[in-house]
């Protein structure tokens, strides 16, 4: 499976992040700590029991949640009651890479529905291009990027999450230069072209 014109990513953008454009706060929220990070919307559709029961197990994680609350669904969840969870609002677009380079591991924990089946994320592209290991549901379009790591349920994602916090510096290498390979085959300059090719061939 693949959307017909997925979403892509303004590399440039992401590629090379300034962390010093964070305020001091953030910072010190975030010291010394091993960050697993998401930004996006929060509804219906992220799993908040996943996280929640991760959260709880893995108490030496800080998990930070960047974004837009569509509904009350984050509020109710009771997650942000746990003292490694940190949700730090909305973000402007040219700070967002900034905060979210600090992250160890970016995740999208969308459960599997009618909508995520037929969702293509743009910050799939934009973790890509920040260099960091993503860790997804089993969402189709995240199927076809061998940089993304899915998983299958809670265990399986609790478990990915600690053999990636344990990678090697060399292995970390290896797994960047794929992500940023993807990332520059899912620019939107590359998205234009694919779709140049497509209508030259009707």
């Amino acid at each position: 499976f693949r959307s017909l014109c997925p979403n892509a990513v303004e590399y440039e953008h992401f590629c090379n992040p300034d962390p010093n454009k964070v305020k001091q706060d953030f910072k010190d929220i975030i010291k010394g700590k091993s960050i697993i990070g998401y930004y996006g919307a929060f509804s219906t559709w992220f799993d908040y029991n996943l996280l929640y029961n991760t959260a709880k197990k893995k108490q030496e994680w800080l998990f930070v949640l960047i974004g837009t609350k569509f509904d009350k669904c984050l509020d109710n969840s009771n997650i942000l009651k746990l003292s490694n969870v940190v949700y730090i609002g909305e973000i402007q677009y040219d700070l967002l890479p900034s905060y979210a380079s600090y992250f160890d591991i970016s995740i999208i924990p969308f459960l599997l529905n009618d909508i995520t089946k037929a969702t293509s994320p743009v910050k799939l592209f934009e973790y890509m291009a920040l260099g960091h290991p993503i860790v997804t549901s089993n969402m189709l379009e995240c199927a076809n990027y061998d940089s993304v790591i899915r998983y299958d349920n809670e265990i399986d994602f609790k478990e990915k999450l600690e053999k990636l916090m344990k990678c090697s510096v060399n292995e970390k290498e290896k797994y960047k230069l794929m992500l940023f390979k993807e990332a520059l085959e899912n620019t939107w300059e590359a998205r234009i072209k694919q779709i140049d090719e497509s209508i030259g061939k009707l």
